[in-house]
């Protein structure tokens, strides 16, 4: 969990918009495919924090649907995992 303790670190000290911008940055520099329900999550805990605008800005091409299931649920994925721990957490604080 060493790398949410920097972004952790970030949202106590009010930078919350530099975590979203990290996190934005990096999927648009390396061009990661990004789940439609963890883009979800991720523009929730962007909202709550006033910094929705800032999710807009990831190229729409990268954006994939979630695969489901036969019981409709989605599966895991690191990355999922780690917006959902990240959006957990926000709202925690």
């Amino acid at each position: 969990m060493r790398a949410l303790d920097s972004v952790r670190a970030l949202v106590a000290n009010d930078e919350a918009e530099i975590v979203i911008d990290y996190l934005i940055n990096t999927v648009d520099s390396f061009q990661l495919t990004l789940r439609q329900d963890a883009y979800d999550r991720l523009m929730s805990a962007a909202a709550r924090l006033n910094y929705a605008d800032s999710v807009t800005d990831i190229d729409p091409r990268l954006l994939v649907p979630a695969p489901t299931t036969s019981d409709g649920l989605s599966p895991g994925t690191a990355v999922g995992s780690t917006w959902l721990k990240l959006n957990s957490w926000l709202t925690k604080t």
